[in-house]
């Protein structure tokens, strides 16, 4: 399944439907339903993110953004998900107690209904590879990381950004398709913009600037009513931008 949503949406193969594409010959739009799917998710991301994220950011349609997290998702809940599930009138327990999928420090992650079972997530460092800044603890949901310590500064970024840094983002929520959006559309927005992007929009982000310092934008709902994310002790955090009065404290 994931080869096949490569071969076909890959910009780096000359015979994908994204390159056909970006030759001009947008076929695949009548006669494939995922890339009619995914090209109406990255115009919609393009709409609520006013253009911070934007599939045609560089010219050329890319979608990668996208695709990512949507194929991990879909995989997700087509082979892994269902394992969660009691049978028949509830009296047979499900096959595995917890799942999740990982594609490139990306996840989706599900617990079954009868447990009482939490993925412990640790976020890295963006200037320490291996050093763990926060955790996180989720049932059911995902987390997704945006940031420039792997690939460099690989996304088209704002003039805010410029102003206002930031060296990752993070997002936590119910599905992996827009985690892995709004963490790009975030990232590249700057402080301010991700701050005011996660306020208008309800997202649970911790964004990390140049200096080290975080800065933690929550939603209790994830956390059944306690902060999302635990920062370790060695780090620093501004509570300035805190939503509902759960944001990152030392302690």
């Amino acid at each position: 399944m994931l080869n096949d949503i490569d071969e076909r949406f890959s910009p780096y193969r000359a015979d994908s439907l994204v390159s056909m594409a970006r030759r001009g010959d947008w076929n695949a739009l009548l006669c494939d339903p995922e890339f009619h799917e995914v090209y109406a998710r990255s115009a919609l991301a393009r709409q609520v993110t006013h253009a911070s994220f934007d599939a045609f950011a560089q010219g050329a349609y890319d979608p990668t953004g996208i695709v990512k997290g949507w194929a991990i998702e879909k995989a997700f809940r087509r082979f892994l998900r269902p394992l969660t599930y009691t049978s028949g009138n509830g009296s047979q327990r499900p096959f595995a107690e917890a799942v999740a999928l990982n594609g490139g420090g990306d996840m989706q992650l599900a617990v079954a209904q009868c447990s009482d079972f939490r993925w412990d997530i640790g976020i890295e460092s963006p200037v320490a590879p291996g050093e763990l800044i926060a955790r996180c603890h989720l049932q059911d949901g995902a987390v997704a990381t945006s940031g420039f310590s792997k690939r460099g500064h690989h996304i088209v970024t704002s003039p805010e950004f410029d102003v206002h840094p930031l060296s990752q983002v993070t997002i936590l929520s119910e599905s992996l398709t827009d985690a892995d959006m709004w963490s790009t559309a975030c990232l590249s927005s700057g402080e301010l913009g991700a701050v005011d992007m996660a306020r208008r929009n309800g997202l649970t982000m911790l964004a990390i600037r140049p200096d080290a310092r975080l800065v933690a934008f929550e939603l209790p709902s994830l956390a059944h009513g306690t902060p999302c994310f635990e920062v370790s002790d060695s780090m620093d955090s501004d509570p300035s931008h805190a939503r509902m009065s759960t944001s990152i404290r030392k302690e």
